[in-house]
């Protein structure tokens, strides 16, 4: 009895039953013949059933419905169903490299180093390869431009008690005005009270 209420329940359905054929087909089994249509996400011209996608799937390819599959040099930035846009290419630009003889100075290219003569320094400042003299003390932060002549690099001054050590501004020089102004002012307004004390002790006498 119970095979007999499933064989007449599955003949009840089978109108509603759905099947996926080939081709991205979906068919409806009726009564009396079955109807083929394109499954949920494709659309046909009637002989094939093609994916749907957002925006039509520019650049790309589409593989299954709302998958968008990018060409070769396209991809994605924001997300799955971002469109396909081109990959950013990275231009590099190569410099070219200056020579032994543009870069060294007060001295002499050897095997494309520069070589300083006797007693002379080699420093570098400003990607130049610079021979110098020796500074006695040294010379921090810049280099020797001449026997005992310390030059500071860029962004550096001389200390005023070591012409051989180059320091940072400190912002000293502005603190000093402050001061100064400050001085100013205070001694404005006191001759502005002796002169008030003066007028008033005139009045009076």
């Amino acid at each position: 009895m119970f095979k007999v209420n499933l064989i007449i329940f599955l003949i009840g359905i089978s109108p509603f039953l759905e099947a996926l054929t080939s081709n991205n087909f979906c068919t409806k089994h009726g009564p009396t013949k079955e109807i083929r249509y394109c499954c949920p996400g494709y659309v046909g011209d009637g002989e094939n059933c093609s994916p749907i996608c957002f925006n039509g799937c520019e650049n790309g390819v589409c593989i299954e419905p709302f998958v968008c599959e990018c060409n070769e040099g396209f991809t994605k930035h924001q997300g799955p169903h971002s469109p396909c846009v081109p990959i950013p290419t990275t231009i590099v630009i190569n410099t070219p490299q200056r020579s032994c003889a543009e870069r060294c100075s007060n001295g002499t290219c050897v095997n494309d180093v520069c070589t300083c003569a006797p007693g002379w320094l080699l420093q570098q400042h400003d990607s130049r390869d610079i021979c110098v003299p020796p500074c006695n003390g040294g010379c921090v932060n810049g280099y020797c431009s001449a026997a005992n002549k310390c030059v500071c690099s860029k962004g550096y001054e001389p200390l005023p008690l070591n012409q051989f050590e180059c320091v940072r501004p400190s912002g000293s020089g502005a603190l000093w005005n402050q001061s100064a102004q400050f001085v100013t002012i205070l001694t404005s307004l006191l001759l502005l009270i002796r002169y008030y004390c003066a007028f008033w002790k005139n009045i009076n006498a």
